[in-house]
């Protein structure tokens, strides 16, 4: 009986997951072609902190925009390495912006958005990190749907770029959080956004206090969402991978840095539904391997509870290839391995814990921050 209660337990958790995750809200697809007579100008606003090795490639395709009027505002966060450089000798005709000083209970990323605001000038703010890649037409084709389809607050689900073996950690990352908000659709007043690319009318900005508002905020892009939709300004996310592309991190360090800075803070924020909508997912994405001890120990149940994790291995396998294929729109078979990648997740989150809870303050690129 203790085996089949274990096998019942085990499949009811997947299917509630699989429940919740035919729920999440993938975002707006882009149907027809929306034009304007008049395309207001748009500030593009880049924080950027020692970004040498992203931010040629990414001001190249700042350069191809079609796009008949825009401005681009880098804010250069005291960079140590080459940054400043390249972006005063090879792009001269974009503004450079050497960040003031941080006030008191400032977060690095807010002040530096916050400062390039300050300077600009258009009617329509994008702001975008170092990392990214845009296509040619992301303004022209994302600025009419700001304009005529929302409220005020456009993001987009970015595509990733994943290489080396580690970095498909980021499907279980991005699984994870997207579940806890059941993707664009939000959940108890908590919504996502993209820090990769948020885009507003300046009207909608200033509403919301801009990023002054979530001044002292670790993960500003959901904080600002939220803040937000507490307004009556609900950021619509667009699924248009092919506008954007990023590769987060090419060291394993970086992983482990960026996402400990936040995945605990993120947690503090979560509801009752939110917390067991994303722990269901971890019994789902372990499970087999408890049913596979238990099978040892209970060999009246062994058939069962082996088949139980085989089955919750397989289905779990193809969720997060079909993830994969979301975020990257390839598939390499790597997320058949998800058990590695789930065990550094579990480990980036365990640290981003006795960041938070324990040490009570994280570093993100040399800078250090105290978490309240």
């Amino acid at each position: 009986m203790i085996g089949e209660a274990f096998a019942a337990f085990y499949f009811l958790c997947i299917l509630l997951s699989i429940f919740f995750f035919s729920q999440l809200d993938q975002g707006r697809k882009l149907e027809g072609v929306i034009g304007l007579e008049n395309y207001p100008k748009v500030s593009i606003i880049i924080p950027a902190r020692n970004e040498e090795r992203n931010i040629r490639n990414c001001l190249k395709s700042m350069d191809d925009l079609d796009y008949p009027d825009y401005e681009v505002i880098v804010v250069d966060g005291n960079s140590t390495d080459g940054t400043k450089e390249i972006v005063r000798n090879e792009f001269p005709h974009f503004k450079l912006i050497e960040e003031p000083p941080r006030p008191e209970g400032w977060v690095g990323k807010p002040w530096a958005c916050h400062v390039g605001f300050q300077h600009a000038s258009g009617s329509v703010l994008l702001f975008t990190d170092a990392d990214t890649i845009h296509n040619k037409d992301t303004l022209r084709v994302l600025v009419p749907r700001l304009l005529k389809e929302t409220d005020g607050f456009l993001t987009i689900v970015t595509k990733l770029v994943m290489k080396k073996f580690w970095e498909y950690t980021l499907v279980i990352i991005f699984q994870m959080v997207a579940m806890s908000v059941l993707g664009a659709r939000g959940s108890k007043g908590r919504y996502m956004a993209n820090g990769q690319f948020i885009m507003f009318t300046r009207d909608a900005y200033v509403k919301i206090g801009g990023h002054e508002k979530v001044r002292n905020a670790v993960i500003e892009d959901m904080e600002l969402a939220s803040a937000s939709a507490s307004v009556g300004i609900v950021p619509a996310i667009y699924d248009v991978p092919n506008l954007v592309s990023v590769r987060m991190y090419r060291k394993f360090s970086e992983l482990v840095e960026g996402f400990s800075k936040n995945l605990a803070a993120g947690a503090k924020t979560l509801g009752i539904g939110p917390f067991l909508r994303v722990n269901l997912v971890h019994v789902w994405a372990t499970g087999w391997f408890i049913l596979l001890i238990a099978g040892y120990y209970l060999p009246s149940s062994r058939n069962l509870l082996f088949i139980s994790a085989a089955v919750g291995y397989a289905t779990y396998s193809l969720v997060c290839i079909f993830g994969e294929y979301q975020l990257s729109k390839k598939i390499t078979w790597h997320m058949v391995f998800f058990p590695i990648y789930f065990n550094i997740y579990q480990y980036i989150i365990m640290k981003s814990f006795i960041l938070v809870y324990g040490k009570k303050k994280v570093v993100w690129k040399g800078l250090e921050y105290s978490v309240q």
